[in-house]
């Protein structure tokens, strides 16, 4: 019987910001971020980071930047995140084509920044060495199981979720 004793696969989550949905979608591949002269510790290692939470990953919350262009604090929450970027997206690969938190630590030591990272992620509610993965190498639009946008965000955090069809894309 095909499939018979075969695990579902598990998804891990790139979570992100809708104001970059189109560009992601242009690009077709989630990009490794770019390594900046005189980066140190996270930066100078970079990758694409992914969560098996099926919960926003509090650590994706991004800077809320006036229109100056200066950061004047942090989002508190996913609503205000889909408030401040245009919504939320998520987009879920296969988990075991990916490399845990641990991994990580083992290839590369704890960088600078990891610890407090991690420290951050756990007081934000994150669970970093069960959830966290990364790809050391862009994850093209081929690897992607399903891409997701929520422009609402109920005031208790509920995420509403809406897949998108991108088929076209490929």
């Amino acid at each position: 019987m095909k499939g018979f004793g075969s695990k579902p696969t598990e998804i891990a989550w790139h979570y992100t910001i809708g104001r970059w949905a189109e560009q992601i979608l242009v690009d077709k591949y989630l990009k490794v971020e770019q390594v900046r002269p005189g980066d140190k510790g996270l930066d100078e290692y970079p990758c694409v980071w992914f969560s098996k939470s099926e919960d926003y990953e509090p650590t994706a919350l991004k800077f809320i930047v006036d229109k100056n262009g200066v950061r004047v604090g942090r989002c508190k929450n996913a609503k205000q995140q889909a408030e401040e970027h245009g919504g939320l997206l998520r987009i879920g690969v296969d988990a075991s084509r990916l490399h845990p938190l641990t991994h990580v630590i083992e290839r590369r030591g704890m960088l600078q920044g990891l610890d407090d990272l991690i420290r951050i992620g756990t007081e934000e509610g994150a669970n970093p060495y069960r959830d966290w993965m990364v790809s050391y190498k862009p994850v093209k639009i081929q690897q992607w199981l399903k891409i997701q946008v929520s422009g609402t965000v109920w005031d208790d955090g509920t995420i509403v979720w809406e897949d998108v069809p991108f088929e076209q894309y490929k």
